[in-house]
């Protein structure tokens, strides 16, 4: 009888012991039970109907409210300390440690990986009942993941571009450094640049990404200058001056440290090799009047491995005015072997042509444009001086004037005189009046060479005719005949005529 109790008691108190602290009744509290109790416990059990304080384990009493704690009478109490793991009990907190009754309680050593045990300490190795425990896989490849380029700066600036990485597998979010590692290849030079991952951790392999960097925009500017390397806006003609760029990329050259990052060639050219020339280097003449681009352009070398800037070009205008060009030199007046007057003079660099000034009666003007550095003056008169000057012009600019110089209209060559032989021994001449000039000159000979001529000068233009005595009888006798004018202290001629001929028959 008091065994029984005890185990009763035993039982709750297991029982307790599971959802709480374990207390077990010490001697006196068992020694409290009463020995009336334990008589009518003893008393009833041959009873066939179960009553309230029947606590008989093998008298078939299924009381589940009296405190029976035998496992194999079919009581299915869950509160009553029943440990039977066969019966049906699913209590989680009574000991029952059945893995095949439904039991998911994670403390109670329960090990079964298929009945939604999700205790990640117990043992159980199933990688699919979400417990996330022990169980143990192989490293995820990584060579499918997606990764994102994140913003960075796409133009090259001689800096090494590395942008931030979002990196997913599975939909999963990789962790640098930690799942992955980076490194970062053709990454400063414009073209693209490739970024390499490889797993670590619970990952492996490699997967790669690109992305481009952009070639970055010169930073020039053209000009030119003087030899006072003064800007300037201008030239002349014939004029020289120098092509410059400025570039602002240009390291300062008291910063040791400065790093040049520019790789091309600057080459100079001109929208209009008529107004202006320039040489690669930037060498720029002057040609003709007129306005045109000084053009800088960024060039790369064939052989130049990186073009990291665009093959951008800038210009400016450059306006070359025209320069009257230097007064002719060496003018001359000389009379022409027939008629007028012949006037030359030396070539003036870059002249388009020349103006020719005659003064006639005292009154200048021009008179001729010429394109040569000679003119021939046929419009003149005999025996008139006449005075010339030039000046060259190039476009709408003319020189200053040359020198003057003068020259006599050459006399007009007279026709051959007419003989007569009027009497004995004389020999008339006559010839055409000429008011043009001052006299005239006379010459004969008994030869046609005119070896040993004579002479007779005329000193009225007036004069017609003369008269040559003292000629000898069945002689032949040549004459010609030449005008001739005072011209300052000197007395110029007018070519001979023809020679005429008569022979005296008195």
């Amino acid at each position: 009888m008091k065994k029984r109790v005890y185990m009763r008691l035993l039982a709750k108190c297991l029982s307790t012991a599971l959802v709480g602290t374990l207390v077990l009744a010490p001697p006196s509290m068992m020694a409290e039970v009463s020995a009336t109790e334990m008589e009518s416990v003893d008393d009833a059990e041959t009873d066939d109907e179960p009553t309230a304080d029947d606590t008989d384990p093998d008298d078939g009493d299924t009381d589940t409210d009296d405190g029976d704690t035998d496992p194999d009478d079919g009581d299915t109490d869950p509160d009553d300390g029943d440990t039977d793991p066969d019966d049906g009990d699913t209590d989680p907190d009574d000991g029952d440690t059945d893995p095949d009754d439904g039991d998911t309680d994670p403390d109670d050593g329960d090990t079964d990986p298929d009945d939604g045990d999700t205790d990640p300490d117990d043992g159980d190795t199933d990688p699919d009942d979400g417990d996330g425990g022990d169980e143990t896989n192989d490293p995820i490849d990584i060579a499918s993941a997606q990764i994102s380029i994140g913003s960075y700066s796409k133009v090259f600036d001689g800096k090494e571009k590395t942008p931030s990485l979002t990196v997913k597998v599975n939909g999963a979010t990789l962790r640098e450094n930690t799942d992955y590692s980076v490194e970062y290849d053709n990454n400063v030079d414009a073209g693209t640049a490739t970024v390499a991952i490889t797993g670590e951790g619970d990952y492996e392999g490699e997967a790669t990404a690109s992305f481009s960097i952009e070639k970055a925009t010169p930073k020039i500017k053209v000009s030119a200058v003087n030899d006072d390397e003064k800007t300037i806006s201008s030239i002349k003609v014939g004029e020289e001056a120098t092509a410059i760029c400025i570039d602002s990329l240009e390291p300062n050259e008291e910063d040791e440290d400065a790093e040049d990052i520019r790789d091309y060639n600057i080459t100079f050219s001109s929208s209009s090799s008529k107004i202006f020339t320039v040489s690669a280097d930037g060498e720029i003449v002057g040609k003709s009047a007129g306005t045109a681009k000084l053009i800088a352009k960024v060039t790369y070398d064939s052989d130049t491995e990186t073009r990291n800037f665009k093959e951008d070009s800038v210009s400016t205008s450059l306006t070359v005015k025209a320069v009257a060009p230097s007064a002719p030199t060496g003018v001359k007046a000389a009379k022409a072997k027939k008629k007028g007057i012949i006037i030359s003079w030396n070539k003036v660099s870059g002249a388009d042509g020349y103006y020719l000034y005659r003064t006639d009666k005292g009154t200048k003007k021009a008179y001729k444009d010429i394109k040569t550095n000679s003119y021939t003056d046929t419009s003149v008169t005999e025996g008139t001086t006449y005075t010339y000057s030039v000046k060259a012009y190039k476009g709408s600019l003319s020189s200053s004037a040359s020198s003057n110089v003068s020259c006599m209209a050459p006399l007009a060559t007279p026709k051959a005189p007419t003989l007569t032989n009027p009497k004995a021994g004389v020999l008339q001449v006559k010839w055409a009046k000429n008011k043009n000039v001052s006299g005239y000159q006379i010459q004969y000979a008994n030869n046609k060479s005119f070896k040993k001529a004579a002479s007779v000068n005329i000193t009225k233009n007036s004069t017609t005719f003369t008269k040559i005595p003292k000629l000898k009888k069945n002689t032949t006798y040549y004459v010609k005949i030449r005008t001739s004018k005072k011209s300052g202290k000197n007395t110029v001629y007018s070519s001979w005529s023809s020679a005429a001929s008569k022979k005296l028959t008195k």
